[in-house]
């Protein structure tokens, strides 16, 4: 490595971690200020607000590291332009892209971490903020979910499902094992579905099973096309236990997403996070594309103050570009692949054509 390179690298690093530490800061303060009241009215000790805000740290470290590594690229670039050390370098017969490359370089080594970061972190620390929200904070107790399982005890009955999609109010592969007060099966219930209707569940192909408790025979078997059953439990019920966008990782989505498609269930919304699992990251060399042109544009009026403008401006372009491009993926009008990925292609196009520009 260079001197040059060193020095170019050295200077992009210090001002993408300021950078970062700013945005997380920013997060954090509102976050805390959005929440604590929910925290004071329990009246929680102070080290479950401080574990709460420790778990969430990964997950606003990965929301914010695309917007960090463009001020950084922004400030770095700027900076040598400002001071005239760009000038320099181009009357030494460097061209734009040799200056840039080790900015493009690191970014990709970042974009790397982030993503070891999504597989080895993330799940359990967005799980564990999620938990300690739900549960200890409102208060709430959610079915429990055992090898991707989720068994729910009810009563004196016992209920497995397959799967829980609360925003269609939909559950699927039910079975409800009900029990006398010997814990012996009399009776188990086989449905494929159940549909949350007017305040409750409509079951569909509803196989009913009697059973002699003593000597576990059976003794009655019935098949129902539709029945309406008493499960006291609401859609809402099982918002925690239907996997959030983060609280898997790839590997955990990708088995899901196949394993559901064999069994003949709907996998799009899992396929379509487990696309963001690797677009996500990414971002960060999108924004990059995009941050140099913006500082050589500038020149030596580049500032600080324009930076940060130009970072919020692109970052909420891009997140509603990525938002409402996942909310075609999750209706299916979109591929999985392209819901993901068509907001880095459109900013990172736009980068490199401006890029390309610039180097004329």
């Amino acid at each position: 490595m260079s001197l040059l390179t060193r020095y170019i690298v050295k200077s992009y690093l210090r001002n993408f971690l300021l950078s970062l530490c700013a945005f997380v800061g920013i997060y954090l303060l509102v976050d805390s200020f959005e929440k604590i009241d929910n925290f004071v009215e329990k009246s929680l000790p102070a080290s479950i607000f401080i574990r709460y805000f420790i778990n969430s740290l990964p997950l606003f470290i990965s929301q914010v590291a695309p917007l960090a590594t463009l001020m950084a690229a922004f400030s770095t670039v700027g900076g040598l332009s400002r001071t005239g050390e760009l000038t320099a370098m181009r009357a030494g017969g460097l061209s734009l892209f040799q200056i840039t490359r080790p900015l493009i370089v690191t970014t990709f080594v970042i974009t790397g971490l982030l993503f070891v970061s999504q597989e080895a972190i993330l799940p359990t620390s967005t799980s564990n903020m999620n938990q300690i929200m739900s549960q200890q904070v409102k208060g709430k107790s959610h079915p429990q979910r055992i090898r991707n399982r989720i068994w729910v005890r009810t009563g004196n009955s016992i209920v497995h499902i397959d799967r829980a999609v609360p925003r269609k109010e939909l559950l699927q592969g039910i079975t409800i094992f009900n029990l006398d007060e010997n814990f012996q099966i009399y009776q188990r219930v086989d449905a494929g579905s159940a549909r949350y209707q007017n305040e409750g569940w409509t079951f569909n192909n509803i196989i009913r099973r009697e059973f002699e408790p003593e000597s576990g025979a059976m003794i009655d078997s019935q098949h129902h096309k539709t029945e309406q059953v008493e499960f006291n439990k609401k859609p809402e019920d099982f918002e925690q236990i239907d996997p959030g966008e983060w609280e898997l990782n790839f590997s955990d989505l990708r088995k899901m997403a196949k394993k559901m498609q064999a069994e003949g269930y709907d996998a799009t919304r899992l396929l379509v996070n487990m696309h963001a699992h690797l677009s996500t990251p990414f971002a960060c060399v999108v924004m990059v594309l995009l941050g140099i042109p913006f500082a050589l544009n500038r020149g030596r009026n580049s500032s600080l103050s324009f930076g940060i403008v130009i970072s919020v401006l692109v970052g909420v372009v891009y997140f509603i570009l990525h938002s409402v491009a996942m909310a075609f993926g999750y209706s299916g009008i979109l591929p999985p692949f392209l819901a993901t990925w068509s907001a880095n292609i459109l900013i990172g196009l736009s980068g490199l054509w401006l890029v390309l520009f610039r180097s004329q």
